[in-house]
Parts: C-alpha cells; structure tokens; sequence
C-alpha cells in the first residue's frame, strides 16, 4: 500500500490512509479510556482540527489549494460529465470509457474552452461522477455500498463482545 501511494501521488488515497489509521487510532484509544476523558479528548481534537483547518485556509499555500481545487476548468468536465451520466443513467458508458465519449459532449451543458483535439480529458477529476458516466446506476450503487459495507461490518466487529466472534473454516 505505501508503494502504490508513493508511485500514484493521489492525494485522495493519503487521505484515505489518513483517516483509516486515524480511525484505528480512535477506536482502540476508545475501547481503554473512560468517557470523561474520552469526550474530553474529542472536543480538544475537534477544536485543534478547527484551528489547522483556519491555519491551512488562510495561509498563502492554503489560498493556492483553494485555488486548485475550485478552478473552473474541473467543473466543466464536472457537469457535461453530469450530462454524460443522465444520458444513460442504467448501463452508461462503460468502464474506461470517459476518455472515449467526453469529446462529443465537451459542450453539451457547458462549453470547455480548453478542449481541443491535443488535450483529451482522461478522467472526471471526480470519482462518482466517472463512476455514474461509466458504470451506470448500477455500478454506482456499488461504488458507494463497498465503503459503506465496510464500515457496517467493522463497527459490528468493533462491538461484539469479546470472544463472541466465531470464525469457521471454509471447509470441514
């Protein structure tokens, strides 16, 4: 896993792995502590992260991110991917296959002055819009019931009470 995220650069995976180890961190800290201690730890990490947030926002790298993250050019292929996606909303338009079909609708909801025939938009910038363009309702619905699946089955492990989980084998 850190090789792939050194060799991707993805931003979205290190928050991902971020918040997965902060996760683990919180949940067994949880399971030893006493709740006064424990709310108090929460309101204190709540209002540090309230600071860094302000710190990182206001500060001149922050107005850059923000810069990035809501430049106008990630919004068009946003919505004419929108567009894409309420075409054919039941099987889209296969995987990998945004790259394929952007450029006959790089105009349909808002024209993308950038657009020409040596620049090819690969992907949405956005994760469930791609996924909505290429999979479909579908593939949709699956791309957002895997996390949420995930963490069904890791809170019931979370609260099960010790011992009480049985792992049988496969084959007897």
């Amino acid at each position: 896993s850190a090789l792939f995220l050194f060799y991707a650069s993805c931003r979205g995976a290190w928050l991902a792995v971020f918040c997965a180890i902060l996760y683990m961190g919180i949940s067994s800290v949880c399971v030893k502590l006493p709740k006064n201690v424990l709310v108090r730890s929460l309101i204190a990490g709540i209002v540090l992260s309230i600071c860094m947030i302000l710190l990182i926002l206001f500060s001149a790298p922050g107005k850059k991110l923000q810069q990035t993250a809501y430049s106008e050019y990630r919004l068009i292929p946003w919505k004419n991917g929108l567009y894409m996606a309420m075409e054919k909303p039941l099987h889209g338009f296969g995987a990998g296959n945004f790259k394929v079909f952007y450029p006959q609708y790089n105009h349909k909801a808002v024209i993308d002055p950038a657009f020409d025939i040596t620049k090819i938009v690969g992907k949405a910038h956005n994760d469930y819009i791609q996924t909505a363009v290429e999979l479909g309702l579908p593939g949709m619905v699956l791309f957002i019931m895997l996390p949420v699946y995930g963490l069904i089955a890791a809170w019931r492990l979370r609260s099960a009470r010790p011992g009480s989980v049985d792992f049988k084998p496969l084959v007897t």
